[in-house]
């Protein structure tokens, strides 16, 4: 004798069409999760280079201080700087020069002319820093003496450490009267 009662169609297709349904939502569900875990490494991949700033990261050693003391001529140094650029990191050179401050202690300031970006030089025949490209001059302090150039030459963050002189490689906005980084 047989005890189950018979199924109606009606209720057979509503119980297909819960299992169909419950299997829709979790694939739906499972595609939304690992569409969302996908998209996170490529929005970071995409954002990265909007989170970076220019500029050279760690300290570049200049010397041992003894070599700028009473310094009566800038002193050229260059400097590796290793900066990102988009998701690569690009590794630059660059010519900053020591010159005395008031106090005759170093200081350190970019060979970057202010106007274009140029560089300067120092010319000891004329016992002045110029711009070849447009006839920009500087004193020896870095100041600005004649040309286009709005402002004086860019001093750059520099300390002393164990004896040596350091500084950090910055880039500033030209064509500006007052000095500022670039981001």
């Amino acid at each position: 004798m047989n005890t189950t009662a018979p199924t109606s169609p009606a209720s057979e297709s509503s119980e297909r069409g819960g299992r169909r349904s419950f299997l829709g939502a979790l694939i739906a569900v499972g595609t939304a999760s690992m569409a969302a875990l996908l998209s996170i490494p490529l929005a970071r991949l995409a954002l990265f280079p909007l989170r970076r700033r220019a500029g050279q990261e760690g300290w570049s050693d200049l010397g041992p201080l003894e070599s700028f003391t009473r310094l009566d001529h800038p002193v050229a140094r260059q400097v590796t700087i290793e900066q990102p650029d988009g998701w690569e990191r690009a590794i630059t050179q660059q010519m900053v020069y020591v010159i005395p401050d008031s106090h005759g202690q170093p200081k350190v300031v970019s060979s970057v002319c202010p106007h274009l970006g140029c560089s300067v030089q120092w010319r000891r025949d004329q016992q002045r820093f110029v711009c070849p490209c447009h006839g920009g001059t500087f004193a020896l302090d870095g100041h600005r003496l004649a040309g286009p150039p709005a402002r004086d030459m860019d001093s750059l963050p520099h300390r002393i450490q164990d004896g040596h002189l350091y500084c950090r490689f910055v880039f500033y906005r030209q064509l500006l009267a007052s000095q500022e980084a670039v981001d």
